[in-house]
């Protein structure tokens, strides 16, 4: 098996060809949208012990909504998250939705990022039938020790046990998707752990997934300060124009970065569409502010650095607008 090497941290072309064709102002060309805020790990980096959100999972009649809404347009979506702040795996119905979403025919991809703990047994065998095309393992670790320093559990052997039975599953089906991945994260300071990573799990699954880590909005303090380049001249980030994420409850934010509910929140699909809130006057404000560089509105977007792992395109977006 020739295994796939997808290095978030250097593909910039990718992104860039990417974002030429998904930037748009009239409707999103990607989506997030959150199962659950639940989670069975605890893991250093997260966020979800500094936030005050309630905590749920998506109600089958609102995911539907937001694919029915999908399914009345022409052009499918890029990509469709079925994650953010929680392990999607915990859904009950995550199986029928993910079923759902394929049979509406909405996205050219659907994906999740899991903690890979409850990949087993008829769960991992209903995820390969359900339609699912990509499946990404955040493992971050290459022992033990490492693992339960990062993510506060002992589960290493067990996920890794998971993944690797999840690939034979695949070989006796004969099926190719969902392609498997397994991610780690580069912290700035663990470039020999990553390429024993990469050498271990080489042969053994389907690609593996670098991607830096981030400051979750200037939130999560990262050791490393050449991961966050203050000496960069700012430039807009894309995501305004691309990639809204839903919470659970039905709020959309701009993206998956934003974590807790305060000025982000950009409407509400429980009350009126998607379409409507992305062309809507709170949209337009934070873009006119990313254009502007002033984030008096929008203090959440002034102390995030995430924009810096974006290609910068800003003849672009000044084309599009607001």
């Amino acid at each position: 098996m020739k295994l796939s090497v997808f290095d978030l941290r250097y593909n910039h072309f990718f992104q860039q060809f990417f974002l030429f064709l998904g930037l748009s102002k009239k409707f999103p060309s990607t989506l997030n949208i959150e199962m659950t805020n639940h989670c069975n790990l605890a893991c250093v980096f997260c966020p979800r012990t500094m936030t005050n959100r309630k905590l749920g999972n998506i109600e089958p009649a609102l995911f539907k909504k937001i694919v029915n809404e999908m399914a009345l347009k022409r052009k499918k979506l890029w990509i469709l998250w079925l994650m953010k702040d929680g392990e999607s795996l915990l859904h009950p119905n995550l199986v029928d939705l993910i079923f759902y979403a394929k049979k509406k025919n909405i996205t050219r991809r659907i994906e999740i990022y899991t903690n890979g703990i409850l990949l087993e047994g008829e769960l991992a065998k209903n995820l390969i039938n359900s339609g699912l095309d990509s499946l990404i393992v955040s493992l971050d670790a290459v022992d033990l020790e490492t693992f339960k320093k990062i993510k506060g559990h002992d589960a290493y052997e067990k996920i890794k046990e998971n993944v690797l039975n999840f690939m034979r599953l695949k070989r006796n089906l004969k099926v190719r998707k969902p392609i498997l991945s397994v991610k780690m994260i580069d912290d700035g300071q663990n470039q020999a752990e990553i390429e024993k990573f990469k050498k271990f799990w080489q042969g053994k699954v389907d690609g593996v997934v670098i991607q830096k880590l981030h400051s979750w909005e200037g939130s999560v303090k990262i050791p490393n300060s050449k991961l966050q380049i203050s000496n960069l001249r700012r430039y807009p980030c894309n995501l305004p124009w691309l990639a809204p994420a839903i919470t659970w409850d039905g709020k959309v934010m701009p993206c998956c970065v934003n974590y807790n509910e305060n000025e982000m929140i950009m409407g509400d699909l429980t009350k009126e569409s998607l379409e409507k809130i992305w062309q809507g006057k709170k949209y337009k404000n934070l873009r006119e502010a990313h254009l502007r560089q002033d984030f008096f509105q929008f203090p959440t977007c002034a102390r995030c650095f995430y924009w810096q792992q974006l290609p910068n395109m800003s003849f672009w977006l000044r084309r599009l607008g607001v």
